[in-house]
Formats: C-alpha cells, sequence, structure tokens
C-alpha cells in the first residue's frame, strides 16, 4: 500500500500539542494564500499506520516547518521530536542548497540554547510571536515553494532586514488590483493583526483573511 503523501508545494507544520494553536494560526493564514498545509490535530499519536502516514506527508512536502517554543523545550521526548528527526533523514538525500527547514519560534526561547537538530541551526529561523503569522514570514514561504533552491547570497539574511526594506502601508479591497498587487494587499493585511489581541480576536482576523483571499480568487 503506497504512503499517503502532500500535493506538490505543501508545508508540513510540526510542533508540541501545547502549540496546538499558534499552528493553527500559521496553518490559516498560509490556507488563505493558496498553500496546502499539514496541520494535524489528532492527539493520539503513534503506531505503524500512523507512523506510514506521517513518514508519507513528510516524504512528499515542499517545506518542513518545525515549531519551536518553551515547550518543545520543556519536553525531551514527544512525537514533534521524532517528525524532526524523520525530515532530518529526508534531507540526506537532498543536493546542497535545496530549501526544506523554516524553523519558527513562536516566544523568546534562544536559538543557541534550543533543544532542535544540529541542522535547524544551519538555517535562518523566524520569529512569530504567539504563532501570529507576518506578511514576510508568508511570501517567503511562497517564495521558497516556487523557488526552493536558495542563492548563497540571500541563504543566511535575516528576515528582519527583508521586512525593513518592504514599504508600509494599507490597502484598499475595493481598488482593482493584478495577481501581484493582490498578493501584496493581502500579505499586509497579515500585519493588521495585534499581538496583544485575544485568541477570539486572533481567530476572527485569521477568517476575515481566509474571506479577502477567497473575494480576490474569485475576482481573478
Amino acid at each position: 500500500m503506497a504512503e499517503p503523501t502532500l500535493a506538490p508545494g505543501a508545508v508540513f507544520l510540526s510542533y508540541a500539542r501545547e502549540d496546538a494553536e499558534a499552528a493553527r494560526r500559521i496553518s490559516d493564514a498560509l490556507n488563505a494564500f493558496g498553500v496546502e498545509v499539514w496541520f494535524d490535530q489528532n492527539e493520539l499519536r503513534g503506531g505503524e499506520a500512523w507512523d506510514a502516514k506521517i513518514k508519507g506527508q513528510i516524504r512528499g512536502c515542499s517545506l518542513f516547518v518545525p515549531i519551536i517554543s518553551a515547550n518543545t523545550q520543556a519536553r525531551g521526548e514527544g512525537y514533534f521530536r521524532r517528525e524532526w528527526k524523520i525530515a532530518v533523514e529526508r534531507t540526506h538525500d537532498m543536493a546542497a542548497g535545496i530549501a526544506f527547514f523554516v524553523p519558527v519560534a513562536i516566544d523568546d526561547v534562544a536559538e543557541g540554547e534550543a533543544l532542535v537538530p544540529e541542522e535547524f541551526m544551519r538555517v535562518q529561523w523566524t520569529r512569530l510571536p504567539k504563532g501570529v503569522p507576518t506578511p514576510q514570514f508568508v511570501d517567503q514561504v511562497r517564495q521558497l515553494i516556487a523557488n526552493p533552491r536558495v542563492p548563497k547570497a540571500a541563504a543566511r539574511v535575516p528576515l528582519a532586514q527583508a521586512a525593513a526594506a518592504q514599504p508600509a502601508g494599507a490597502f484598499a479591497t475595493n481598488a482593482p488590483l493584478h495577481e501581484e498587487a493582490r498578493s501584496q494587499a493581502l500579505a499586509r493585511g497579515l500585519a493588521l493583526v495585534d499581538l496583544e489581541a485575544s485568541d477570539e480576536d486572533l481567530a476572527r482576523e485569521a477568517h476575515r483573511l481566509a474571506g479577502l483571499a477567497a473575494q480576490f480568487g474569485h475576482d481573478a
């Protein structure tokens, strides 16, 4: 029986169960931009069938996004660590310079002290407090899916520097937009999320963004 796999261009989210809400926010934002995400919400992990399914998803995804936090730091064991190891094993068959890991820290966990595979330390991390996505993060994921080979000169550029180079500004949904303009407008919409907002406010914002993405998709 063939192992289930994700469609080309899909993202695998790996997280500790305590970070499920943060993972959901990231998943919802990427889904709103048409990115397929493997976001497992099953509390009962394990077993041969489940292991085979997870291996198939990790082997078939385009990007592996491990969510790193105080919760992963506090857990010396966990199924998410098995997912990390499977992902690392896959990279052994990959050519150098192919983007695969996109580590995301959702709190103030220090990179130098993080209990993560060495391979995670070789790439640039993204910091998304509480798992609230930024325009730069969404754009980074979409670009890596479209072009997984990362230029050596740009591979280690912090996203914070890239964000500083982006023009600021709001957007109007009733203006005529070309495809690129739509993408930028939706991305900027993510920046309107208040990092101090409640979980309910964040959930409503995720639904709003999904509605905007659907609206723009129908207008295309």
